[in-house]
């Protein structure tokens, strides 16, 4: 098994050219990355809680330097590797030490419903590492395999990934705050998203708190559990969550694990 490390983008890539800065192009025409694809052997992939419960969707643990443990929110996006798990950058990386002994615990509810998973791989965007620009705080993470080799798309399924989006859409987001069940069941925010003219993210009314971060938000919502991933929650403040803008940079970010 490989053992978990923040890597420097630059080192994953074979000719991909990420785009520096802070600067984000104008919206271009949405493009898919990837399309939802459900667990092995299965055609749909909600639990008996209700209808919006994802095993697609989980939860992200970790050690902080304090000897606490954190969490966030997180999900699983289908790539040709079957390996990769979005989160928020601010959940990998941070100013001072950092987290470490990373597990995804894909469909999370009151305890491990599924098998966990450990990265061997955590890639925040450069533009949040760099500069911690909240435009750019997301990651992907590459899961080790389990030991009958299982691959985390195998167990929980993968949502598709579009960037280039319209800021007013219908989104579904989901994730675990602490404030709802101490962080232990899904909760979900659906409704219209709008453009934050601030800052150029999306955002939503939703009081999704610590322990939301990173949820993805989600088009195309199903029943089955699967949807296309936009963003992930980055911020809350005063009951409004904002999301970073997925554009070319986050194409460039995912076509340099998604083979991992």
């Amino acid at each position: 098994m490989r053992i978990a490390r923040i890597v420097p983008v630059l080192a994953l890539l074979a000719g991909v050219v990420l785009t520096g800065g802070t600067a984000q192009a104008a919206p271009a025409a949405p493009e898919r990355l990837a399309s939802p694809v459900a667990p092995a052997g299965t055609t749909a992939g909600p639990g008996a809680k209700d209808a919006w419960y994802s095993k697609t969707n989980g939860k992200l643990t970790f050690d902080l330097s304090d000897g606490s443990t954190g969490a966030c929110s997180a999900g699983s996006i289908n790539s040709p590797s079957g390996r990769v798990v979005v989160t928020a950058g601010h959940c990998v990386s941070r100013i001072g030490p950092q987290p470490s002994n990373f597990v995804y615990h894909p469909g999370y509810e009151r305890g491990d419903k599924l098998p966990t998973f450990t990265p061997s791989y955590i890639v925040p965007a450069p533009q949040w590492v760099d500069k911690r620009d909240r435009k750019f705080d997301y990651a992907f993470l590459v899961m080790n395999d389990l030991p009958d080799g299982r691959r985390v798309v195998d167990v929980a399924g993968g949502h598709g990934l579009i960037i280039n989006t319209v800021y007013r859409e219908h989104v579904h987001v989901s994730g675990y705050p602490y404030r709802m069940e101490n962080g232990e069941v899904q909760w979900y925010c659906w409704g219209i998203a709008a453009k934050d003219d601030f800052s150029n993210r999306h955002k939503m009314t939703c009081d999704g708190n610590d322990g939301a971060s990173g949820g993805p938000w989600l088009r195309n919502y199903q029943p089955t559990g699967l949807g296309d991933v936009i963003s992930v929650t980055s911020t809350n403040v005063d009951k409004v969550n904002r999301a970073p803008y997925f554009g070319p940079e986050a194409r460039d970010l995912y076509n340099s694990v998604k083979d991992l």
